[in-house]
């Protein structure tokens, strides 16, 4: 979600600035059945909005993937009444560089969060996993804070 429009750019720095103050996103995918699913995950993102996980090889959202790339994905902070809802394709990253620098970072997340069991691959290196890339072609901040046609942002 790159842009040259100022107004865009500030909406997307808004978005990506809440978007690091959170860990755990949702994502849905479908089935070949046509059947929703929803997973949580660690996520990170970067500037662009462009969202990061981790999962197994073998996990019902990784095969929803391989048949449909086209998931959602919702981070919302309970407290601030504020939420991201984003839509694209998501696709398994190819870079390994870009790929260990994400599981770094995730691991980092994960250590300091005690409350939730993390993704197995975070501790245990030998399982069949990969690094998720999502790129969002839609993608909305709502802030539910304020009643105001303005409260949501669409970017």
């Amino acid at each position: 979600m790159d842009t040259q429009d100022p107004v865009k750019r500030n909406k997307i720095e808004l978005a990506y600035n809440f978007l690091r103050t959170q860990i755990i996103a949702h994502i849905a995918t479908v089935s070949t059945a046509n059947l929703p699913h929803i997973a949580s995950v660690y996520y990170m993102c970067d500037a662009k909005l462009n969202f990061y996980f981790v999962t197994q090889m073998n996990t019902l959202k990784f095969n929803n993937l391989k048949f449909n790339p086209i998931i959602s994905i919702e981070v919302t902070d309970e407290s601030t009444l504020r939420t991201v809802q984003a839509r694209g394709k998501a696709a398994v990253c190819t870079d390994q560089k870009e790929s260990v620098s994400v599981i770094n970072q995730i691991s980092q997340i994960v250590r300091y969060n005690v409350l939730w069991t993390p993704p197995t691959i975070l501790h245990n290196y030998n399982a069949s996993a990969t690094v998720i890339k999502f790129a969002p072609e839609w993608l909305r901040l709502a802030d539910f804070r304020e009643m105001t046609p303005k409260r949501i942002e669409e970017i």
